[in-house]
């Protein structure tokens, strides 16, 4: 998984199983282990890691428990928020456009640069898309349709239900045109 800051694309994530994560502060050509997400012994991994600056990062951490952590120090240790998401699948953060403070994790928002979380929703997403064309909007998808929040993720409402792939994993809306979007999963399952 390779996560972009919306604000700063200069910085970037990408986490897997057993190898954790990597942080790259310069478009990708350097990078920088994060062994926050490890597990004691072996793998341990993170899904979904957004960095919110070159030392904030927040990540879903994996091993069953999908528990959302957030690190201080660029990831090299990381602090669990002690929240946990229903979604046991693909896990997606980011942030909102214009303002760094605003970290949106699944059901879960932050506007202190993921240092605490409100739940904002009772659906568990597993997409997500921010457009820089209507930067306070966030589009979600979830097992049960499109969601929208149109108030960079204070609310979110239900727009379409039904007719989506199973288990999406993806959105992408188009910045010309927001009512064209692709909705689509990794497992390939109907």
């Amino acid at each position: 998984d390779i996560n972009f800051n919306v604000n700063n694309p200069a910085l970037m994530t990408a986490t897997n199983q057993d190898y954790c994560g990597f942080l790259s502060t310069d478009y990708g050509k350097t990078w920088t282990y994060t062994p926050a997400w490890r597990e004691a012994g072996w793998g341990g991994y993170a899904y979904g890691c957004y960095p919110v600056t070159e030392k904030i990062l927040v990540a879903f951490k994996g091993s069953g428990k999908n528990a959302l952590y957030y690190s201080t120090d660029g990831g090299k240790t990381g602090i669990n928020t002690d929240l946990t998401t229903s979604y046991t699948g693909y896990q997606c953060i980011t942030g909102v456009k214009g303002d760094n403070n605003i970290v949106f994790a699944n059901e879960f928002r932050s506007t202190n640069k993921g240092s605490s979380f409100t739940k904002i929703s009772s659906v568990a997403f597993n997409g997500m898309d921010v457009i820089s064309t209507q930067p306070d909007n966030i589009y979600l998808s979830s097992n049960s349709g499109i969601y929208i929040s149109t108030d960079s993720g204070a609310t979110v409402t239900q727009v379409a239900a039904g007719g989506l792939p199973k288990y999406p994993t993806r959105i992408e809306v188009s910045p010309v045109n927001p009512n064209y979007m692709v909705v689509d999963n990794e497992m390939l399952a109907n």
